[in-house]
């Protein structure tokens, strides 16, 4: 749930800031009373492939568990660098989720949307298992056309028209060829022994030639080698020396990159990103946004109640 709640790296795995955003607030307690709420505790991401030990704290989990504590009102995360989101669970079908989300600490916190459907629900009501998605500014830009039906058999029909009139060419032209083949065969064998001569003579020059060339390809490879080698060890270096500062550098990056789909009605494009005025806009991004994935949305669950 880490990287799932974490909008800005959401932002960078969309390939761009294709999120819908608001200014201030658009949902208000109002908005969430009646509606379900997550259960207060431990919770979980269900991930394939990803083993973790539940029973140990929250803070010794791998990342790909993305273990997280939620309260009533923010989202805790126990890691290195704690953090704590705060959060509303507005009522509907999907629910909404606004989140107050820093992406630059020189700016006020702006408030980013995530759709939740709830899948199990305790003996009180509350959720204890939700499907959880990023609320997008609109569909993904339209596939390619393909060629309609037909195009391919057409083109086939013309290549073996094509291919006829090649034959019938080389018909035309072949007797014409013949009358000079005999005057051409003579000329060569006349020319063929003055060629060989020059060839033998040059062939001692080129083998050392060869030679000398064959030992600068020698060391220019290792010198190329070691490039790479260099390359590597700097790349490995780099990967380590990855912090919290590059990630806000990732995260720059894609909102300079801007907006990639159409907006749907009422979002507008503003600091790379889709900007909201009204519930409308946001409840409309949030329904759809899953039929335009790929992937499935994903699956959190509580684990235990407590803050570790």
């Amino acid at each position: 749930m880490k990287r799932t709640l974490l909008l800005a790296a959401a932002a960078i795995s969309l390939g761009g800031c294709n999120l819908v955003y608001s200014e201030t607030p658009l949902f208000t307690a109002a908005d969430a009373r009646g509606a379900p709420q997550f259960r207060p505790g431990v919770w979980a991401e269900r991930k394939d492939g990803c083993e973790v030990d539940t029973s140990r704290p929250v803070d010794e989990w791998p990342e790909c568990a993305g273990g997280a504590v939620i309260t009533p009102t923010a989202i805790e995360e126990k890691d290195d660098k704690p953090t704590s989101t705060n959060y509303l669970l507005a009522g509907g079908d999907p629910q909404v989720m606004q989140l107050a989300v820093e992406l630059d600490p020189k700016k006020p916190a702006i408030f980013m949307y995530a759709g939740v459907r709830p899948l199990e629900r305790d003996p009180g009501g509350m959720i204890v298992e939700a499907e959880l998605w990023i609320a997008q500014c609109g569909p993904p830009p339209p596939q390619p056309v393909e060629a309609p039906e037909g195009v391919d058999e057409d083109a086939a029909e013309l290549d073996e028209e094509l291919s006829m009139a090649d034959d019938v060419a080389e018909a035309v032209r072949d007797p014409l060829l013949d009358e000079g083949l005999a005057d051409d065969l003579a000329f060569a064998d006349d020319t063929t022994a003055e060629v060989m001569d020059g060839a033998n003579a040059d062939y001692d020059t080129d083998r050392a030639s060869d030679e000398d060339e064959e030992l600068v390809n020698r060391a220019a490879e290792d010198e190329g080698l070691a490039e790479a080698e260099a390359e590597a060890e700097a790349d490995a270096a780099a990967a380590e020396a990855f912090t919290e500062d590059a990630l806000q550098a990732e995260v720059d990056k894609a909102m300079a990159e801007g907006v990639t789909r159409e907006p749907l009605p009422g979002l507008e494009v503003k600091e790379g990103m889709c900007l909201a005025r009204a519930q409308g806009p946001v409840r409309a991004a949030v329904a759809a946004s899953p039929q335009w994935e790929k992937s499935p949305p994903s699956r959190i669950y509580w684990v235990r109640d407590g803050d570790r």
